[in-house]
């Protein structure tokens, strides 16, 4: 029987399942559930299957027994080692599993910096009645949204629905639902001089590293904002702070960082034409359930032999 060990994140013990609820829909293998590392580091050594957030993944978990590791999050590059990459073992990912928070919590960050909700919280805290302070609309802005996966797609969808125009950027540059647009990674510069939103849903790979630089930020409008959903080192983010100091974009909604948690030293903690928020944009309390059924289809789908949903390419990183 296929050995399947599961491993939730160490910081949020509560939401480690019972085992029997895992057992039920992960029919058809033997299922452990780790609440240390040191547990997970032994049963890890007679495991066909690991699933585990990539953040407490380690290359010690590698065995010659182990066949497919699937991440508990969209993000793989940490659990990409050369161990991993260099052998036979699947990845696969909880791509998905964010759609809706990830959506929301992006169109939250815009509606508070356009509405003004910043500065209006602020001022409720002072007790002063303050308004005519710069208020925008969104509906009939364009969006330029970078990565046009299940997330980036359900941006457009809100995006549309709000009225506005949407471009998508993407590797292959493949037509998407909810997009009006949509070009390879090679037409970035030009996509991004177009947007009154420029939206960041990438993943981390090689080729995205660092992909919002200084010449990026000088693409864009200087009445632009600037989202970040995705990964923080897909941005040089000092370039972004300069552009925001030198008001080369009017500001920036930020969910992810080069440095995690942000340091307290960080410009971006106090600069007025900033909304920061610490990597929450994926919570909900529905992302244990979504997790596990997404590693159930996977699951079902290793067992006959077929196509697994969100099967990683491991050289592409997504």
């Amino acid at each position: 029987m296929l050995k399947l060990v599961i491993s939730y994140d160490q910081k949020n013990p509560s939401i480690l399942p019972p085992e029997r609820k895992a057992q039920a829909l992960l029919k058809g293998c033997s299922v452990r559930v780790c609440r240390g590392y040191d547990e997970l580091l032994k049963l890890s050594k007679e495991a066909d299957v690991l699933a585990c957030f990539p953040s407490f993944f380690s290359q010690e978990f590698v065995s010659p027994k182990l066949k497919w590791i699937h991440s508990f999050a969209a993000g793989v590059d940490q659990i990409l080692v050369p161990e991993v990459v260099n052998s036979g073992i699947l990845v696969t990912n909880s791509s998905g599993v964010h759609m809706i928070p990830v959506s929301e919590h992006a169109f939250a960050m815009i509606l508070a910096f356009e509405r003004g909700l910043k500065i209006s919280i602020e001022n409720q805290e002072k007790k002063k009645w303050i308004g005519n302070f710069g208020i925008q609309e969104v509906a009939g802005k364009t969006f330029c949204i970078v990565g046009t996966g299940r997330i980036g797609g359900r941006i457009a969808l809100l995006a549309k629905a709000m009225g506005c125009k949407t471009i998508g950027i993407s590797r292959k540059g493949k037509e998407g639902q909810y997009f009006d647009l949509v070009h390879k990674t090679d037409r970035l510069r030009q996509a991004v001089s177009k947007a009154d939103y420029v939206v960041s849903v990438l993943p981390l790979t090689q080729e995205t590293k660092g992909i919002f630089n200084k010449g990026m930020f000088g693409a864009m409008k200087k009445t632009a904002l600037f989202v970040n959903v995705g990964r923080g080192k897909t941005v040089i983010e000092q370039d972004l702070i300069s552009a925001l100091g030198d008001r080369k974009i009017r500001g920036a909604c930020l969910d992810v960082f080069e440095t995690e948690p942000l340091p307290a030293e960080s410009p971006l903690w106090i600069m007025q034409n900033v909304i920061v928020t610490a990597h929450s944009a994926g919570d909900t309390p529905h992302y244990l359930d979504r997790a596990l059924d997404l590693l159930s289809e996977n699951l079902r789908a290793y067992m006959k032999g077929e196509s697994m949903p969100s099967l990683i390419d491991k050289i592409a990183g997504y």
